[in-house]
């Protein structure tokens, strides 16, 4: 959406209304994105411990409960990794029963990051860390 509010700012006449309210719409979603989306992804995208450790609780809730499909998934996917790198033991002994739990979602997408998490080798795990 980024880049199409964009192009489509381009393409209308140099300071016309039009361009201007794409040009407001580009802004407000890069501002929204930055505010809203990427500090959820810093999240379930880190791999540094003091970050694992802190939002741990988090990254199980977002798996079960989060809206947005992507944000659930890299949430699972996230909890296969926990097997390996969660700070505390007591999240590495519940992960693999959190995600033998999601493997009868009726999400397709949900049953197949949960399978992929359950599956996660401890040499695919190294590869990504």
């Amino acid at each position: 959406m980024d880049g199409a509010t964009t192009a489509l700012a381009e393409m209308e006449a140099a300071g016309s209304p039009e361009q201007k309210q794409l040009q407001d719409q580009q802004a407000a979603t890069v501002d929204f994105d930055q505010k809203n989306v990427l500090p959820i992804y810093e999240v379930l995208a880190s791999a540094d411990q003091q970050r694992i450790a802190a939002n741990a609780g988090d990254v199980f809730h977002f798996a079960t409960k989060a809206r947005e499909r992507m944000f659930r998934v890299e949430a699972i996917l996230k909890v296969g990794r926990y097997r390996f790198d969660a700070a505390r033991q007591a999240d590495q002994i519940a992960a693999p029963r959190f995600l033998r739990r999601l493997s009868d979602d009726p999400d397709p997408a949900v049953r197949a990051a949960a399978g992929a998490a359950a599956g996660l080798t401890v040499e695919e795990y190294r590869m990504i860390h």
